[in-house]
């Protein structure tokens, strides 16, 4: 065989690459035997090698598979003719599964209500009760301020048996939608302890609604609907392939459920099914489609309809006397205004969004405040300039107490529910009450003597006689 000696150029080609290969080997051999970087957490480098974290370790928070995997499974469900099952199939997803959805969600609004309601005219009841009696406000305070007190607590001490539940959690629906999968955020847990959180503090008085809460509570029980879904579709007669196919894509179904329960959530909270929809679409959900649309517009109908049905036979226990709730009330007050007032009205505008973003400025000042408080940061500083000081059993205490962030946080509902109480108590007291009939007539403090009666008017003629014929 005639041998070919190579070109120049390939042999020093060869001779680089082998030399690059054995330089990388030598970078990668040191790189093993040195220690670790001092970018890296200093807390891991000193932390021993049985007290280090696995680094293959499963992370507390997980992704969502949004996107559907091409699989033989999903091709046979889209090649194949259209079934009864997938007929059952697609009455569930469309018209059963936003019905059952939008009637817990209203069910749950109005058992919420109806219990706040309850509390609210018990609590009252007995401190007008005690005030009817002479000197009755020397008990009646006392009474009044431990029942708010004890509502208040009771409210952020159930939220400790499931952390998930604090909050408004409108931010926990968000990170659910986005794709990330939150411990606890949506479990029955959490729901339950965000429904009795809410009715608690409503009923202690303090200026917190549940319009917020539920939200969480109604994408919460979307993750419930979609679940009685799963296991309806995993019967031994479910065994088409697109059956199957929608149990794999659960998570993309879940999605649109706690989109679903999101907006009837908001529905139910402000009897507003086309707002409910809106904040969905436009606050919390990062995916949309034309179909989510009317099955969520349908939920929050639902929603809204179960709530007003509900609570109209709350005291009466007749549902609906009159016929279905209207959802757009029927403002005939007959206000006018002048053209004169409209700078007014521009003004009062501009005067809001001043006071809300100073508002907000307040807020978040407050908060990073609490933040550094629950951190013990300020009294630790306070502390090492008194090292007397810092070594006394009062002071070990106070740090351990706050360490333990929830109980501090317990006994600042507490407090805030304590103050909140006594400006409830004292101003009726001193100024009175007045009707709400009256505060919109602009008599807010209506003289004692009853009102004159109007003038008599005239009678009016008689109507003049029919013709025979008629």
């Amino acid at each position: 065989l005639e041998t070919h000696t190579p070109p120049p150029r390939l042999l020093a080609a060869r001779a680089s690459a082998s030399a690059a290969a054995r330089f990388l080997s030598a970078l990668d051999l040191l790189l093993r035997m040195a220690p670790p970087s001092s970018s890296s957490d200093p807390t891991q480098r000193l932390a021993p090698a049985r007290e280090r974290p696995a680094p293959d370790a499963a992370p507390d928070f997980e992704s969502y598979e949004y996107v559907g995997a091409a699989s033989q499974l999903r091709h046979e469900a889209q090649s194949s003719h259209t079934t009864d099952q997938e007929r059952v199939m697609l009455l569930l997803n469309t018209t059963l599964a936003p019905l059952v959805l939008g009637v817990l969600i209203g069910a749950t609004a109005y058992v919420s209500n109806a219990c706040a309601e309850l509390l609210l005219r018990a609590k009252w009841g007995i401190t007008f009760w005690l005030l009817s009696f002479p000197f009755g406000a020397i008990l009646a305070y006392p009474l009044f301020t431990a029942l708010c007190v004890a509502l208040a607590a009771g409210a952020a001490a159930v939220s400790l048996w499931a952390p998930a539940a604090c909050g408004s959690g409108i931010p926990m629906v968000k990170v659910e939608l986005n794709g990330v999968r939150v411990p606890g955020a949506l479990s029955a847990r959490t729901l339950l302890v965000k429904l009795a959180g809410i009715t608690l503090v409503v009923a202690s008085g303090l200026p917190c609604g549940r319009e917020g809460p539920m939200v969480q509570l109604g994408a919460g029980i979307g993750r419930l609907v979609l679940r009685w879904q799963s296991r309806l579709l995993s019967l031994s007669c479910c065994t088409s392939a697109a059956a199957q196919v929608r149990i794999l894509d659960g998570d993309r179904h879940l999605r649109d459920l706690v989109s679903m329960g999101a907006a009837a959530g908001v529905a139910a909270a402000f009897n507003a099914p086309i707002g409910g929809v809106l904040f969905s679409l436009e606050e919390v959900s990062t995916h949309w489609s034309q179909s989510l649309t009317w099955r969520a517009f349908f939920a929050a109908i639902v929603a809204a309809l179960s709530v007003a049905w509900l609570f109209s036979g709350l005291w009466t226990g007749i549902i609906a006397s009159e016929g279905p709730p209207v959802l757009i009330p029927n403002f005939s007050g007959g206000l006018q205004y002048n053209v004169r007032e409209v700078p007014v009205f521009v003004l009062m505008g501009v005067a809001g969004g001043l006071l809300g973003a100073l508002f907000n400025a307040i807020n978040g000042a407050i908060n990073r405040a609490r933040a550094r408080l629950y951190s013990g940061a300020p009294l630790q500083r306070l502390l090492a300039r008194w090292p007397s000081l810092a070594r006394s059993a009062a002071a070990q205490r106070l740090l351990s107490f706050l360490a333990a962030g929830r109980r501090l946080r317990v006994l600042e509902v507490a407090l805030l529910a304590l103050l909140t109480s006594t400006l409830l108590f004292f101003p009726p007291l001193f100024y009175g009450c007045s009707s709400v009939e009256a505060a919109i007539e602009g008599d807010v403090f209506p003289p004692s003597a009853p009102p004159s009666p109007p003038p008599s008017q005239p009678p009016s003629p008689p109507p003049p006689p029919l013709p025979p014929d008629s």
